[in-house]
């Protein structure tokens, strides 16, 4: 019941969210327009299993594809599909997760490109046991991030052009029906954009 309240929010709030693109005329649209973005990098975080006990933490990698457009000066609206996988540093679990978010960034200030980056959509993960005293868990539902990203665009003087963002986002996927696993994790990495202006 939970997975499709989350997942009918969603679909809601993607509609609304493309509708405002859609019907934004050019001229009131971001300068940067519209955005294609894939970013990788490695992951550090923390689990609980399935009774709610400390899984303890892990490390891995993670990867995202967003894309979505400019719809005011330094405000994105888009789309996020992110995920990683890791390993436990104690070698008692193997976990993943992935989801589908609707994301926005903003850039408080026009002449320093830090982003806040903060999404929210459906998504799931699992931990998968290793040996007689592993841990397990399954995770399906709400997945939310909160970032940071710093932009480094080319050319500078234009809106659109490639860009290179180094980023560091907070994963949080929450306990969901009986189960109380949840998977909480940090990603550092790099993101590679490309944006075409107005």
């Amino acid at each position: 019941m939970a997975a499709v309240k989350y997942l009918c929010t969603n679909i809601l709030v993607l509609f609304l969210g493309l509708s405002s693109v859609s019907l934004a005329a050019p001229e009131d649209r971001g300068p940067r327009g519209s955005y294609v973005a894939i970013a990788t990098g490695v992951v550090m975080g923390s689990a609980t299993d399935v009774e709610g006990e400390s899984a303890g933490s892990h490390i891995g990698s993670a990867f995202s594809l967003r894309f979505g457009e400019e719809v005011l000066p330094r405000l994105t609206v888009g789309m996020n599909i992110s995920g990683a996988q890791a390993q436990a540093n104690q070698s008692l679990y193997e976990t993943y997760f992935a989801g589908l978010l609707f994301d926005a960034s903003w850039q408080p200030a026009d002449d320093f490109p830090l982003s806040i980056l903060f999404g929210t959509g459906f998504g799931g993960g699992e931990l998968t046991p290793k040996g007689s005293e592993g841990f397990t868990g399954q995770v399906a539902g709400a997945i939310h991030i909160l970032g940071l990203q710093y932009d480094l665009r080319w050319p500078r003087n234009h809106g659109g052009g490639w860009c290179l963002s180094p980023y560091v986002r907070g994963h949080f996927l929450p306990a969901s029906g009986e189960s109380e696993a949840q998977i909480f994790t940090w990603a550092m990495g790099i993101e590679t954009s490309w944006s075409w202006g107005r």
